[in-house]
């Protein structure tokens, strides 16, 4: 096998609109670099695969579609072949425009080109390699965030920083699980040297709220910084199945926010990368791989219902919306957490709008081979529920379930979430789907792998 990996830098220029929460103002600064990092991969019968991640809060399909016509024209690696993910961090550029967040066209043009040529530098550094896995747990810095009250509701856990005690009473448990596994793959140089650790943990990098204004690439930017100071190599982030997942604690009412915190959660997680390696390496198990490493990619696009909506609905938004616009609202209605009432209006008009030209979302499903393990991409949110029953299911260990890849749908809920009420199931074109999607993704992404192990 063949490997090459290459990483640049992406951070805009101070002002650019950041998104993942409702601001009332652009960037007013750069606290950390964000980057763009691509390896790729060239197994023994010729097959190569591109996998890109990124430090922004999403990549739209269209954008993805421009950067694999990029790459291929310049690599020659199919475009199917190339994955595309963001870490979903809530402090980087505007790039999905929603809740009427403005995406600046010139910058998103120029970082196609970005993408693309970091490809091309990966395609050139191809050599030597072997690849070995490991599977690290990390479990004290993730929490479900919907939380069932003792009186039979349901609340999500943002709501209880800074409340009072006899709130904070009433809490009876989560309302769903987290995935505490720190999935890890790295790349070998012919020399035995790490050239690549390319690691996967489903945990919102939200800790940086609506209150900041700095950009930064949230907890992913700690763990990957310490990862390649203590390996020498290049660390890539994908998020996971990290729909419903946070870091706040509900129990600790003590605990920050901020850069302070998102370094203290990075670190965890960036430290237990490095764990799961060395543990790798101290057991002795028949990783690393040697000789024949099968590589292999599949795809499929699948049509999933858009969510119907009421005439009454329709009607009730557009009362609520009372003619203003999004950037009218916005300047009003800032919030540190959620989104305003009257944001969700203008949500629902626009989605109205878009399911009256196509009832479907054309959803592409993508699986990656690599030796013993796999990598399935989602362009979505998908709650944890469904990453672990992938996991589970999948013929492959370890299986990296990713998020915010080769497009985004929004939230993935499961179908209960819906009758629970919540941020997430909540109709926006941020949670689009009808309730089935979860399902419907779920079986699918399941077929992929198990057609790569035939």
């Amino acid at each position: 096998m063949k490997a090459g990996v290459a990483k640049a830098v992406i951070t805009p220029y101070v002002g650019i609109a950041l998104e993942g929460n409702v601001r009332d103002k652009g960037s007013q600064g750069i606290h950390d670099d964000l980057y763009v990092r691509a390896l790729v991969l060239k197994g023994d019968d010729g097959t190569e695969l591109a996998m890109i991640t990124s430090d922004l809060v999403g990549v739209p399909k269209d954008f993805c579609d421009g950067v694999r016509t990029l790459v291929e024209a310049e690599t020659g690696i199919p475009r199917g072949n190339v994955m595309v993910t963001a870490s979903h961090t809530h402090s980087g550029p505007a790039m999905l425009g929603l809740f009427g967040i403005e995406v600046d066209r010139g910058y998103t043009e120029v970082l196609k080109r970005k993408f693309a040529g970091v490809v091309c530098m990966a395609h050139r550094r191809l050599g030597e390699a072997t690849v070995r896995f490991a599977v690290g747990r990390e479990d004290s810095v993730a929490f479900n965030r919907r939380i069932w009250m003792k009186d039979g509701t349901l609340r999500m856990n943002w709501e209880f920083i800074g409340c009072d005690e006899a709130l904070r009473r009433g809490i009876a448990g989560p309302a769903g699980p987290v995935d505490p596994e720190v999935a890890v793959m790295e790349i070998q140089g012919a020399s035995g040297e790490p050239v690549c650790v390319f690691f996967n943990y489903a945990l919102h990098p939200a800790i940086l709220a609506g209150d900041n204004f700095d950009m930064s690439a949230d907890y992913p930017g700690y763990a990957m910084r310490l990862i390649e100071a203590v390996t020498g190599a290049v660390a890539m982030y994908t998020n996971g199945a990290d729909g419903n997942v946070n870091h706040i604690n509900v129990n600790d009412p003590e605990q920050g926010r901020g850069f302070e915190e998102a370094e203290r959660v990075g670190t965890i997680v960036g430290a237990e990368v490095i764990k799961a390696l060395a543990r790798t390496r101290k057991s002795a198990l028949p990783v690393p791989a040697v000789g024949h490493v099968p590589v292999a990619c599949a795809s499929r696009v699948i049509d999933v219902p858009r969510r119907e909506l009421t005439g009454e609905e329709v009607d009730a938004a557009r009362r609520l919306a009372g003619g203003r616009t999004f950037q009218e609202l916005s300047k009003l209605l800032a919030l540190v957490d959620g989104v305003p009432d009257e944001i969700y209006a203008l949500e629902i008009l626009e989605l109205a709008a878009l399911r009256e030209k196509d009832p479907y979302e054309h959803i592409e499903l993508q699986a990656f081979r690599v030796g013993d393990a796999a990598f399935v991409a989602i362009p979505g949110e998908l709650f944890v529920e469904f990453g672990l029953e992938i996991k589970g299911r999948s013929p492959f260990k370890p299986t990296f379930v990713i998020g915010y890849a080769n497009g985004y749908v929004g939230y993935i809920p499961t179908e209960k979430a819906f009758s629970e009420g919540g941020y997430e199931p909540r109709t926006a074109r941020t949670s689009q789907l009808a309730k089935e999607a979860g399902r419907l993704i779920t079986e699918a992404a399941i077929q992929l792998l198990e057609g790569l192990a035939r």
